[in-house]
C-alpha cells in the first residue's frame, strides 16, 4: 500500500502511525498507553458473593491466563502497526463459545487491497496550443513517479512543451465512508476543464487516463475524438500502461493521435 495512504488510514482509526521501537536521541518522548482498569464486579455479584475459594496460582498459556485474570490479552503494537490497513476487526463468537476475532474487508476493496470505487488524479499540462492531461499511477501520490516522470518529459518534448513545475490537479478521491461514483466525477470533471481551460476558445485536450478513468467520464472507449461544447478531447492510454505494455499502449495512442490530428510530421 502507498505509505501516504497507510498513514491515512491509521490516522483515521486512532492510531500513531509510526513508534520507534528503542528511544531516540533528542527526540520527544513517546506517549506511555494506559490500559484500562479491570471491571468492577456487578452488584448482584457484591451481594451474593461466590464461595470462598483458595487462590491458587495457574499455569497456561497467555491467552488462556489473560482471560482468567479478566483483562485484555496482551497487543502485539509492532504488528499491528505493519498490518495492512484495508481489513477491519470484528467480533464474533467461535465453536467453544469463547470470542474470537475475525478479519472482515473494508467496504470498496479488495483482497489485494485496491480500492474498487472510482479513484484518479490528473496533472495539467500545456504543450503550444495543446492542453495535455495525465492521470497518475498513485491517486494519492504527491506527484507522477519518477517513470511516469521522464515519458511525461519525452511525450510533451515531441508535442513542443515541457512539464510543468506546479501543475494544476483534480483529485478525485472518496472519503472516509464515501464512495466515488461516474455521476459525481463527471461535474468535477467539467468544472476544472472550465476552471483551467476556458470556455469561450476552441480548446484540444490530449487526455492520458486509464481505461477505467475514460469510462467512467466518458461512458466510452479510447482513441476516439469527444466533443463538449468548445473542447475536442482525445483520451489515450495512461502514462503507467504505456510503461506496462509499450507495444500496445503507445503505439494505440501515437496512431490515435496521428489519425486526429494531434501531431502533425514535419519533413
Amino acid at each position: 500500500m502507498n505509505e501516504l495512504q497507510r498513514q491515512r488510514y491509521l490516522k483515521q482509526m486512532g492510531f500513531t502511525p509510526w513508534v520507534a521501537a528503542t528511544p531516540l536521541p533528542g527526540a520527544a518522548p513517546s506517549p506511555l498507553l494506559e490500559w484500562p482498569a479491570r471491571s468492577q464486579p456487578s452488584a448482584t455479584a457484591a451481594q451474593n458473593p461466590p464461595a470462598t475459594q483458595e487462590v491458587q496460582p495457574v499455569v497456561a498459556k497467555p491467552a488462556e491466563s489473560a482471560e482468567s485474570i479478566g483483562e485484555a490479552p496482551p497487543i502485539d503494537i509492532a504488528a499491528l502497526l505493519n498490518s495492512p490497513a484495508t481489513a477491519s476487526v470484528s467480533e464474533s463468537v467461535s465453536t467453544d463459545g469463547k470470542p474470537a476475532l475475525k478479519a472482515e474487508k473494508a467496504p470498496g476493496r479488495t483482497e489485494e487491497g485496491l480500492n474498487t470505487g472510482l479513484m484518479f488524479t490528473l496533472q495539467a499540462h500545456v504543450a503550444g496550443d495543446l492542453h495535455v492531461w495525465v492521470e497518475q499511477q498513485q491517486a494519492d501520490a504527491p506527484s507522477l513517479s519518477r517513470d511516469e516522470l521522464f515519458l511525461l518529459n519525452r511525450l510533451l518534448g515531441v508535442l513542443g512543451g515541457t512539464p510543468q513545475a506546479d501543475p494544476r490537479r483534480l483529485v478525485c478521491v472518496p472519503g472516509a465512508g464515501q464512495s466515488m461514483t461516474p455521476e459525481l466525477a463527471r461535474p468535477m470533471f467539467q468544472a476544472f476543464a472550465r476552471g483551467v481551460l476556458g470556455k469561450d476558445s476552441q480548446t484540444r485536450l490530449l487526455l492520458c487516463a486509464r481505461e477505467a478513468t475514460i469510462q467512467a467520464l466518458f461512458d466510452g472507449p479510447h482513441y476516439q475524438l469527444w466533443q463538449q461544447g468548445n473542447l475536442t478531447c482525445l483520451p489515450v492510454s495512461a502514462l503507467a500502461e504505456m510503461l506496462g505494455d509499450p507495444l500496445q499502449h503507445k503505439r494505440n495512442s501515437w496512431n490515435a493521435m496521428l489519425r486526429h490530428g494531434f501531431y502533425q510530421r514535419h519533413g
